[in-house]
């Protein structure tokens, strides 16, 4: 049974082989054994072995490394009692550094039905993964659907646990289309087949998601299910607080072996606490939301300390993400989506879920009465921007849009109108906006027009209709699927700006997709230019547009970017111990093209006003970030108190991705907002996108 109290076991260097495996003659040879691990029948006897001559071989039943203190091997071992054995070995030599360690698990079972904790065994993967087991026996605990598709959990009833804190007590069960006719409380037998299977998840889960440990009791996969009894007491809940996760995600040692490596500490790391747990009910009590729902998950907090934003966010840090956030995956889950959860907002427990995991994360399947009926809401509200509008103060924003286009089908009339009122209202109508991910005009559909001259005229349309200034715009189209974002949308970036207040500097020729920009004896050589658009560093993503406008008396370049996501980096709850980011290897070979433009405008004229902004897809520590403020520019969101510094929630992680760095020297004449009106909340509550804008403002009243 998964406890919350745990005995820490520290395993290296591993081998499952039962056959020979032999080392080179500077270390004691692997101990293998003969028989497949697995489950057994009672009174089976192992014989173990070592090709090294005169090595003594000693070992534990408990999964312990065995010292000369443990058992000495006398050349068998005889399982001769029911139950759950982890035979762990090590081979001494006088003469030889050790043998490396090896462990099997054995079950044994001379009763009439299986148990739940011998099909989860000890580690990630089931001992009897891809094989058919009978009358596996448990009580139904939960039952839900899922895409058309049938699954409930079972647990072991209390008084038959196996008290061993790396086997679950829990299981998921599936039958598809099939209705397993079973209700909470039934007392069943359940005959299947066991299978590592990768339930919710992106295309690409197979390849970086762990999966869940299921019985398949459809009839073609040997399945039955046999109610014996109605209305039983549930298995006690294992009740879970802040303090039973463990800090750290997962060790370096995790999965170098593949998902069935032996490897396992349920007290050190989150990633095998949740394992130990897949299947079984659990309860937490009072968690706190700390981002919006979406796609009918919640994700919470259970320790109010943790909470580091004035909406009830936690922000992500440096030392990485926090591994105290719990996800609920509310049921039925498409209606669970319409439920406005925002951040801030709270449950008061005690809540019962039943540990699964899905797109990437450990989930509590938890049915959506149960969160409505505990829910109390919080007092998070949208907060527009402080900065107030001044003749000889420049206004100057960043808004990622979230796909906006001219297509209705992708972008409805009513996003338009929030857009709308979010520029207004929120942002007080800043003098230039730097826009990312606009569509063209035929959204996803890939018709082969890259133009996206309608979807800005919507926009500005929208605004002015709204009430705000008649805005002008300027971009340029990329070539035909060549900037990534969502198939056939040829996302781009590009600018709005008020003719009231600021203006293109004119007579310069406009750029092309192909054409790159210069600064030469004080202006650019086009306006708008891309920053090295045949880059190979820029291949599949957007390429950053530059533009000089002319505001009062004074020359502002502004750099609109939007560098390639994050999406390629590893899930941190995922097969890949420690996770990579190798996403921010092509965002540093960006963030050197586009020093190297402010370099060569800032020989020209280190007097030069440079304004570069946009969702860059990085945090503010990373090294593409700290590329930027190396040497001409300082990035402004430091300036924004650390409750506030966020634009985006992801994976319930408040952080920094959109950004406004200025010329060193304006830094001190500059203030900035990043105004929260979006990212905290659902569409629901009327967010008009997933990211927050952020405003600066340049006092040019001294020059």
């Amino acid at each position: 049974m998964k406890r919350i109290l745990f005995t820490m076991i520290l395993l290296f260097n591993f081998t499952h082989n039962i056959s020979a495996d032999t080392n080179d003659d500077t270390q004691v040879d692997t101990v293998t054994v003969d028989t497949m691990p697995g489950r057994v029948p009672l009174d089976t006897e192992l014989k173990l072995t070592t090709a090294t001559p005169d090595a003594e071989i000693y070992y534990t039943y408990n999964g312990t490394v065995p010292t000369t203190e443990d058992y000495k091997y006398d050349g068998s071992i005889v399982l001769d009692e029911p139950g759950s054995y982890t035979i762990t070995a090590i081979a001494f030599s006088d003469t030889l550094p050790d043998s490396h360690v090896s462990q099997w698990t054995y079950v044994v079972n001379d009763g009439e039905f299986m148990l739940i904790h011998e099909v989860q065994g000890p580690r990630h993967v089931s001992p009897f993964d891809g094989a058919p087991v009978n009358d596996v026996y448990g009580i139904v605990t939960f039952y839900y659907m899922d895409s058309g598709n049938h699954y409930f959990h079972i647990q072991t009833p209390d008084d038959l646990v196996d008290h061993d804190p790396n086997t679950s007590e829990g299981l998921l069960v599936f039958t598809a289309k099939e209705d397993p006719v079973v209700e909470v409380g039934d007392e069943v037998m359940i005959s299947g087949t066991v299978q590592e299977f990768f339930i919710n998840g992106f295309e690409d889960k197979e390849q970086t998601d762990l999966p869940v440990t299921q019985l398949n009791a459809r009839e073609f996969a040997s399945g039955e299910i046999r109610v014996l009894s109605r209305g039983n007491d549930l298995p006690s809940p294992i009740l879970i607080t802040s303090e039973d996760i463990p800090d750290e995600i997962a060790s370096l040692n995790h999965f170098n072996d593949g998902l069935d490596d032996v490897y396992f500490d349920a007290e050190n790391y989150a990633i095998d606490f949740w394992e130990s747990l897949e299947g079984m009910r659990v309860q937490v009590n009072d968690p706190y939301a700390v981002a919006p729902q979406q796609h009918g998950d919640i994700i919470t907090v259970l320790d109010q300390n943790l909470i580091d934003t004035n909406h009830g966010g936690v922000l992500l840090t440096e030392e990485g993400p926090s591994t105290q956030l719990i996800h609920f995956r509310m049921h039925d889950n498409q209606e669970a989506r319409d439920f406005p959860i925002k951040t801030g907002d709270y449950f008061e427990g005690p809540l019962i879920g039943h540990v699964s995991y899905a797109y990437q994360f450990y989930k509590l399947n938890i049915s959506l009465e149960d969160m409505q009926n505990a829910l109390v809401e919080g007092d998070t509200t949208p907060k527009s921007t402080s900065i107030d509008e001044a003749a000889d103060k420049l206004t100057i924003a960043s808004y990622n849009l979230e796909n906006f286009s001219a297509f209705e089908l992708q972008t409805s009339n009513e996003k338009a109108e929030r857009l709308a009122r979010a520029i207004v209202d929120d942002l007080g109508a800043p003098d230039i906006i730097g826009v990312t991910e606009v569509q063209d005009e035929n959204g996803p559909i890939d018709a082969g027009n890259p133009g996206a001259r309608k979807s800005y005229t919507r926009l500005v349309n929208a605004i002015y209709e709204y009430g705000g200034p008649r805005y002008e715009f300027a971009h340029i189209d990329p070539i035909d699927n060549q900037d990534g974002g969502q198939p056939g949308s040829n996302i781009q970036v590009g600018f709005l700006y008020n003719r009231e207040r600021v203006s293109l500097k004119e007579g310069i020729p406009h750029g092309g997709a192909l054409d790159a920009v210069s600064y030469r004896d004080g202006a650019l050589t086009l306006n708008p230019g891309r920053i090295s658009p045949e880059s190979e560093a820029l291949s599949g993503t957007r390429k950053p547009l530059v533009a000089q406008f002319e505001f009062s008396d004074e020359n502002v370049l502004v750099i609109v970017n939007h560098w390639n996501s994050k999406r390629e980096d590893d899930p941190h709850f995922g097969r890949y111990q420690p996770a990579d980011t190798d996403s921010e290897d092509k965002r540093i070979q960006i963030s050197l093209l586009v020093q190297d433009f402010i370099r060569e405008v800032m020989n020209d004229n280190d007097a030069a006003n440079i304004v570069s902004l946009g969702d860059f897809n990085a945090f503010q520590w990373e090294e593409s970030m700290l590329i930027q403020e190396d040497e001409f520019m300082t990035n402004m969101v430091h300036e924004v108190p650390a409750s506030d510094r966020y634009s985006y929630i992801y994976n319930g992680h408040s952080q920094v991705l959109d950004h406004i760095f200025v010329s060193n020297h304006l830094a001190d004449q500059t203030i900035i907002n990043q105004v929260k009106i979006n990212a905290d909340f659902t569409d629901m509550h009327g967010r008009a996108s997933d990211h927050d804008p952020v405003i600066i403002q340049i006092d040019f009243s001294d020059n």
